[in-house]
């Protein structure tokens, strides 16, 4: 037999056989596709995520004013007399205390003054004690007595007003603060109504900010606040005046907080961020960098429930602190995704991580971290696919 013919005969007595074993065998096909589905089935991975338990906690709301430090009271403090400026007792950057001289001006013609009206007023006092006696004994008439008085009175009211002009001569503070302004110098005339210094009062202190008119209504003179200064200090105060107009072009209302500054430390105009608490709820505290939008548009956090299947939660942010955000609107015990949220949609079977709760979302040794849709990588393991 030719070759040929061997090799094609070899061909069809396999081909036959192949053939013939459907129905020699027919369970061995069954067996093996419905094992198929199952070994597929094990080899397919779900996708894995971190997660961290959180249960809702009392969180007192506040309302947020930003805020600048002004201080209660700055005076510029001026002439009353005109006159040369004889000394100036206070330098710029100086503290006082109420009374404090600031300015002295030249005394010596009001002194001179003064001691003309007080020889004055003694002489009207001789004559009207001689009118008062004459007309006891019939020479003068009332109206003469009354005339004399009356010279009396003035020249003592002269006197008077000579006693207060020498003293206005002195410039004194008119409470206790800081002199942040001293525009004139020895030598100089200084004029009435004329300044001799600007004086801020130290303490206390005031921060000043706006609310919109979505929040006034919720603000009372009195209520508690917490002031945060640029430098991180932070000083308890309390409302002392919401205004109840708005201003013309923001439409919001001027807020000033009362805060002690005893030791005088605090500086105007510096940077604030006011607290003030309005009502308590149950929140969760969050980290900032979890947060994921919806395909409507809505703002919110994804979880996995008991099943192992992500959920959408929309959220109300209340207050953004240090690194973490306080937000309403999850149930009070839920597992949120903390690494793989943008990797995940609302429905979807995966594999949840527990994390530590008192840990942050960055990843740490030994965590999941997704890198691409279908692809993850664990920190201090082989790279692997996702089946």
């Amino acid at each position: 037999m030719k070759p040929s013919y061997r090799h094609a005969l070899i061909v069809l007595v396999i081909i036959g056989l192949w053939v013939g074993s459907r129905y020699l065998w027919p369970g061995a096909e069954k067996a093996d596709t419905g094992n198929r589905p199952a070994v597929e089935k094990n080899e397919r991975k779900l996708f894995r995520v971190r997660v961290r338990t959180l249960e809702a906690r009392p969180f007192v709301q506040h309302i947020i004013i930003r805020a600048r430090t002004e201080p209660l009271r700055r005076v510029a403090v001026k002439a009353q007399v005109e006159g040369m400026i004889e000394r100036v007792a206070a330098e710029k950057g100086s503290k006082v205390a109420a009374g404090d001289l600031l300015c002295l001006l030249e005394k010596n013609e009001r002194r001179a003054l003064l001691e003309e009206a007080r020889a004055l007023a003694a002489q009207r006092k001789l004559e009207y004690d001689a009118a008062r006696k004459l007309a006891r004994q019939g020479h003068r008439s009332e109206i003469q007595v009354a005339a004399a008085r009356a010279q009396y009175e003035a020249a003592l009211a002269r006197v008077k007003q000579m006693e207060v002009a020498l003293a206005h001569t002195e410039i004194r503070a008119p409470f206790a603060g800081l002199v942040v302004d001293r525009p004139v110098e020895t030598g100089d005339y200084l004029m009435k109504g004329g300044i001799c210094a600007e004086v801020m009062q130290l303490d206390p202190f005031l921060a000043v900010g706006e609310v919109p008119e979505t929040e006034v209504e919720r603000l009372t003179v009195g209520a508690p606040a917490e002031v945060r200064l640029a430098n991180g200090r932070t000083i308890k105060g309390t409302i002392r005046f919401v205004a109840a107009t708005a201003n013309e072009t923001t439409r919001t209302f001027r807020v000033e907080v009362e805060i002690s500054d005893p030791l005088g430390e605090i500086r105007e105009g510096l940077s604030a961020r006011v607290r003030v608490p309005v009502h308590e709820v149950m929140a969760h505290r969050v980290p900032a960098s979890i947060f994921v939008l919806a395909s409507d548009g809505r703002l919110g956090l994804r979880s996995v429930d008991d099943s192992g299947h992500v959920r959408f939660h929309a959220v109300r942010m209340l207050e953004d602190t240090e690194g973490a955000v306080w937000v309403a609107g999850l149930p009070e015990r839920v597992r949120i995704i903390t690494v793989g949220q943008d990797f995940v949609q609302e429905g979807e079977e995966v594999d949840p991580v527990e994390e530590d709760a008192g840990s942050d979302a960055s990843p740490i040794a030994g965590t999941i971290v997704p890198e691409a849709r279908g692809k993850v990588r664990s920190i201090g393991t082989k790279e692997r696919g996702n089946g």
